[in-house]
């Protein structure tokens, strides 16, 4: 099993995307033990990864002067990789949004009902 990560925000030039790179938790810290016990699945689950992840990205926003109703306001963070095979992206990488949408259709009215 490949050693479970974080992704962590990359500034972009351009306001309209962003590019997260895979990074793993500084060694010797107390996160980087228990990142190293659990499987990817059981993080994204984790309330204190998913309210990291949100605050590393609202503050990318706010560092790249994103106005506050542009900014995140809650994150979904998903195990399942986006594959063309798994038909949630295309051969050419091209994100399939209605696609994402029915299989996550869930965990997306979950974030809604919960803000």
């Amino acid at each position: 099993m490949p050693h479970p990560t974080t992704t962590s925000p990359r500034p972009s030039s351009s306001r309209t995307s962003s590019i997260s790179t895979i990074t793993s938790p500084p060694t010797g810290s107390p996160a980087s033990t228990r990142f190293l016990n659990a499987c990817l699945a059981d993080l994204c689950k984790d309330k204190k990864v998913q309210a990291y992840e949100q605050k590393e990205h609202k503050d990318i926003g706010k560092k790249n002067g994103f106005k506050p109703m542009e900014l995140l306001q809650s994150v979904v963070l998903i195990s399942d990789e986006w594959t063309p095979e798994s038909g949630l992206v295309t051969a050419a990488q091209k994100v399939q949004r209605s696609k994402i949408t029915k299989a996550f259709k869930a965990k997306i009215n979950e974030v809604y009902r919960s803000n």
